[in-house]
């Protein structure tokens, strides 16, 4: 007379998600090298994509934009600690490759910023972001 509870992965297979988002500009953006610094939580200007893994496997990351007067930042991150697992990519057309570990939490992160040190440049960004990952 137990119950017992078993938690199962999903059977693994490679899944493709493409988001037409947008991210807004303007003076409470960061500039570039504000933001190459420290992460704040309630930093403005950006999107981000929560990923659940539970297979390993590697990750590929597209993202592009036409603006050409806004600069686009995209990584990703551990969720637990933080770590940073891939460059920034700060031209359109960017990509990043990164392996994955099974039962981690990932996210993707999205941001607009300045090249010249100052603020972005006020409007709305439109961006496409494509993630092929294992699920």
């Amino acid at each position: 007379d137990r119950t017992v509870a078993i938690e199962l992965d999903p059977v693994f297979e490679m899944v493709t998600t493409t988001r037409n988002e947008s991210i807004s500009g303007g003076d409470a953006c960061p500039g570039y090298w504000d933001y190459v610094g420290p992460k704040h939580s309630s930093e403005p200007c950006k999107a981000e994509f929560l990923l659940n893994v539970h297979h390993g496997g590697t990750l590929n990351a597209d993202l592009t934009w036409t603006n050409s007067s806004t600069a686009l930042s995209m990584e990703l991150d551990s969720v637990y600690d933080g770590q940073q697992l891939s460059g920034r990519a700060i031209e359109s057309g960017a990509h990043i490759r990164a392996t994955l570990y099974a039962h981690t939490r990932y996210v993707v992160r999205v941001s607009a910023f300045a090249l010249s040190g100052g603020s972005a440049p006020a409007g709305i960004t439109p961006f496409n972001l494509t993630v092929t990952r294992p699920n």
